[in-house]
C-alpha cells in the first residue's frame, strides 16, 4: 500500500467521522435514545484517538525513525474502527460502574468525561485493553492472553 493512499484513506477517515459528529451535535442526526447518543459520540471520539495514533505513528515510522514498514498496513486501516468501538466498551465500563467519576456531576461534565475516556481508550487501545484484562481477571479470573510483539515495531510509540 502506498504511503499517500493510506495518509489519504485516514483524512477521509477523520472527515467522515467528524461530519457525522458535527450533524449528531447539532441535531440533523437524532437518536431516540440518550444511551445511543452517548453510544455513537463514543464512537466518534474513540475513532478520532484512533485516527490520530495513525497519523502520528506514520510521522514517526515513516519521518523520523524511518522503519515503515508496510506489513502494518492492515493495522492502519483497521485501527481507527478497533478504536471506535473501544470508545463504546469505555463506555459501557463507566455505565457499569467499573470506572466511576465524582458523585454530583454535572451532565453537561459527565458527557465530557465519556468523550475524553473514550477518545483516550481510543488513541491508547493495547493499554485500554490490558486494563480490561485486569478488571476481567479479578471479576471473573480470567487469566490474561500473551501476545507476543511480532514485526519488533511498536506502534504504541
Amino acid at each position: 500500500m502506498k504511503l499517500p493512499m493510506l495518509s489519504g484513506y485516514l483524512l477521509f477517515m477523520f472527515l467522515l467521522i467528524s461530519i457525522f459528529g458535527g450533524l449528531t451535535l447539532y441535531g440533523i442526526i437524532d437518536f431516540k435514545y440518550e444511551m445511543v447518543k452517548i453510544a455513537m459520540y463514543c464512537f466518534v471520539f474513540g475513532m478520532i484517538g484512533g485516527i490520530l495514533h495513525c497519523l502520528r505513528s506514520i510521522y514517526l515510522h515513516r519521518s523520523l525513525i524511518g522503519d515503515w514498514d508496510s506489513r502494518w498496513d492492515v493495522w492502519y486501516f483497521l485501527r481507527p474502527v478497533v478504536s471506535g468501538t473501544v470508545g463504546i466498551i469505555s463506555m459501557i465500563f463507566i455505565k457499569a460502574g467499573l470506572l466511576i467519576f465524582t458523585p454530583g456531576i454535572e451532565v453537561e461534565s459527565r458527557l465530557m468525561a465519556y468523550l475524553a475516556v473514550a477518545f483516550a481508550a481510543g488513541y491508547n487501545v493495547k493499554n485500554f485493553l490490558i486494563k480490561i484484562e485486569d478488571v476481567s481477571k479479578a471479576i471473573l479470573g480470567i487469566e490474561k492472553k500473551e501476545f507476543p510483539e511480532k514485526g519488533g515495531r511498536n506502534h504504541n510509540a
